[in-house]
């Protein structure tokens, strides 16, 4: 066996001589008993204490997907998708249980009962159907009360973790003996370890105690942490940072609001904004808006409106200096003139019928190619991909949020498609370009290939032919501005046609009509079109994270967009889309 048992005996022995360890330290010990290199399966002693201190402990923000107070340290995706993680559930049975409950036993470090006995507690139902004997419960909370008490933790945010554990142990017993330990053992920590400039060594005794309901206090001891609390607010209102003094403003106003002391809520959230406006001002633009968007998020917590108000004001203010403050990146990329004019002329070859289509399917954006982009971009720069990004419009204004890649994929998959869509319109362009030439194509020949689909109405007619007219005639502003509502009226001619709904209820009374974002993601637009393709339309129309093309040119939000040809190219590329719906020919 490698290693045999004995070692690992050996090691656990030495380790219980430690008093100050944390389970990293032991979790890397255990590791170091086995060979690098070695096809000899290792002693079960080794995976059952190898697993005990390799689990991770699960926060109030990070639930475990297993349900319980334990989770895996790491999660693998494997080839075909599915999941792997270690430690793994599934390696928990009745005789790992068995050798934590012996071990909780035998141990004298407290690190390792607390350890060895809330994994019994926690996971012998989960993994074997069998309830633990309630001493388990009692046995971990009195070891992890000991730990701290005792100062046997080597960081002082573990300490924080244990007595979060404790109290919750302590509740969840109706040990009321138990829970004023942990109450004890909290006041006298938070007085050891905190610091003002470091809020997470401090406020704790708030949640724990004030803030939770399920733990009997005094007025006396609501009173002297809440005035701890207001003491701290006070020194970092003078000398703090932001994210200090916003930890101790929402937990003072969350206080207050909760007994109904409206006054002092208000003064405390406003003297935050107000530092928030200070700080602001003497901060480079890009940081002065995050600065904002804190203090903005901060006020709709706490329903301050009037000083919502104010902040938007300020955020629109900074817009300009925001898009100034920022630097251009380009790239140039060569694209050899003869392999362009012999792609464009195998596409404009034949029929206006067959040209047009060819347009359609060669200038629909590959979603799958754009997420096979987007995923070696992920896994070459991962830091990139880390942290979510704004999307700001031409004056500075943040539209829409993008990122990080663990919670918002879809969002940089719109993100990715939107730029390979202006890559590929250089190519759009010239070939729309030959197509014209070579056809004569003029707009009542475009407007007849559209109208031989029953998806445009015959009120609309007119206004195609002068949006195409003026598209051919390089008047972009006027055909931007007449297509572009043209399309939304089309779109809601499909979802009529196919069965569903345009309307919505207004809150007024009455009905309003819905908007291109609902009509593309209907039920009956997925199904003509698929979800590529309407993923597609809404990067080009409606969503902030793409071109957003209907929102700014009906809203008159973005000047480039007015002008733009880029723009022109691809909505008449969406109305030779459109046209593709025919009836069926028996």
């Amino acid at each position: 066996m490698n290693p045999e048992s004995q070692e690992v005996a050996s090691l656990m022995d030495e380790l219980e001589l430690v008093t100050k360890l944390d389970e990293r330290t032991i979790e890397v010990r255990i590791r170091g008993l086995r060979a690098e290199v070695s096809d000899e399966p290792p002693c079960r002693e080794f995976l059952y204490e190898l697993m005990a201190f390799a689990f991770m402990e699960s926060s109030a923000t990070d639930a475990s997907t297993w349900g319980t107070y334990f989770c895996p340290q790491m999660v693998f995706t494997n080839p075909d998708g599915s999941a792997r993680e270690f430690p793994s559930l599934s390696n928990v049975d009745e005789e790992t249980i068995d050798f934590w409950s012996s071990r909780s036993n035998q141990t004298s470090n407290m690190l390792m009962k607390a350890r060895y006995s809330d994994l019994v507690w926690d996971l012998c139902f989960k993994c074997t159907g069998k309830k633990p004997s309630h001493t388990f419960a009692l046995s971990s909370l009195d070891a992890l009360l000991s730990l701290i008490e005792n100062q046997l933790y080597m960081h002082s945010i573990d300490a924080i973790q244990k007595l979060r554990r404790a109290f919750a142990l302590g509740i969840s017993l109706s040990n009321q003996q138990l829970v004023e330990r942990a109450k004890n053992a909290a006041l006298n920590l938070e007085d050891k370890i905190s610091d003002d400039n470091m809020p997470g060594l401090w406020g704790f005794c708030f949640d724990l105690i004030v803030d939770n309901k399920r733990v009997r206090k005094t007025s006396e001891e609501d009173r002297q942490i809440v005035a701890d609390l207001e003491d701290r607010y006070s020194r970092l209102l003078s000398n703090g940072g932001l994210w200090p003094c916003e930890c101790a403003a929402k937990r003072l106003g969350k206080y207050y609001r909760a007994k109904g002391m409206n006054d002092e809520m208000e003064k405390v959230i406003t003297a935050f904004g107000e530092l928030c406006l200070a700080t602001a001002k003497d901060s480079p633009p890009m940081a002065a808006q995050q600065i904002l968007r804190q203090a903005y998020s901060v006020y709709k917590q706490f329903n301050m409106n009037e000083s919502l108000s104010k902040i938007l004001t300020e955020i629109k203010e900074l817009g300009p200096d925001l898009i100034d403050s920022m630097l251009t990146h380009e790239f140039r990329a060569e694209l050899p003139k003869e392999e362009l004019l012999k792609f464009a002329q195998e596409i404009v070859s034949g029929d206006c019928t067959q040209v047009f289509s060819r347009i359609v399917i060669h200038y629909l954006p590959s979603i799958r190619e754009s997420k096979q982009r987007l995923d070696e971009g992920i896994q070459q720069y991962p830091l990139a991909f880390l942290f979510p990004r704004n999307v700001c419009d031409r004056e500075g204004r943040v539209v829409s949020t993008v990122g990080p890649a663990e919670t918002d994929y879809d969002g940089l998959l719109i993100s990715q498609v939107s730029q390979d869509m202006a890559i590929y319109s250089v190519s759009l362009d010239f070939v729309l370009k030959r197509a014209i030439e070579e056809h004569s194509l003029g707009p009542q020949v475009i407007v007849e290939y559209l109208y031989a689909s029953t998806v445009f109405p015959s009120s609309q007619r007119e206004l195609l032919a002068s949006g195409i007219a003026k598209y051919l005639e390089g008047d972009y502003l006027s055909a931007n501005h007449i297509l572009t509502p043209r399309i939304e009226v089309v779109l809601r001619k499909i979802v009529e046609q196919s069965g569903g709904r345009v309307l919505k209820e207004a809150r007024a009374g009455g009905f309003y009509l819905r908007n291109v974002d609902e009509l593309l993601c209907s039920e009956e637009m997925l199904n003509i079109f698929g979800s590529d393709i309407c993923l597609y339309l809404r990067v080009l129309l409606s969503d902030p994270r793409g071109w957003n093309v209907r929102n700014d040119i009906c809203h008159g939000l973005g000047v480039d967009a007015c002008f733009s040809k880029t723009i022109s190219d691809r909505l008449v590329h969406v109305l030779l889309l459109f046209a593709q719906l025919r009836p069926k020919t028996v």
